[in-house]
């Protein structure tokens, strides 16, 4: 009774400062951003993944990831799958278990692919038609 009682205090306190409580434990997911500070040394394989999307730094394990593809990944946008660990203080996870490294395509934004992509179906024939 006596935990109860102090778990609903807890919750009454976080409530009336505003505080947002956040996840806690490990998730599967995605991440996209940048391989920077590789650290091969020791047993487990370290690096730090650069979100695209706000800049902020989480640690990983690369240590399940073959080299060359960390070496492909490295100063070069990816998408990283993996086991992620949140601490319950934040929204992003303090680590992340990399097992998959998608490189993301350095294509450059082309209108010109896009032609004639939205063209309604039919013949040229119908749609001249249809305009007049």
């Amino acid at each position: 009774m006596r935990s109860q009682a102090t778990q609903l205090l807890a919750e009454m306190t976080r409530i009336e400062k505003g505080t947002q409580k956040f996840f806690k434990g490990y998730a599967a997911t995605s991440f996209d951003g940048v391989l920077k500070s590789v650290d091969l040394r020791g047993e487990i394989k370290r690096a730090y993944l650069v979100l695209s999307v706000g800049g902020h730094e989480i640690d990983c394990d690369i240590t399940q990831v073959g080299l060359d593809m960390v070496r492909g990944a490295l100063d070069n946008r990816a998408t990283v799958t993996g086991l992620a660990f949140y601490r319950g203080d934040s929204g992003l996870p303090t680590n992340i278990e990399i097992r998959a490294i998608k490189l993301i395509s350095k294509v450059k934004p082309d209108i010109a692919r896009w032609r004639g992509a939205f063209m309604p179906m039919g013949s040229e024939a119908e749609i001249e038609w249809s305009r007049d």
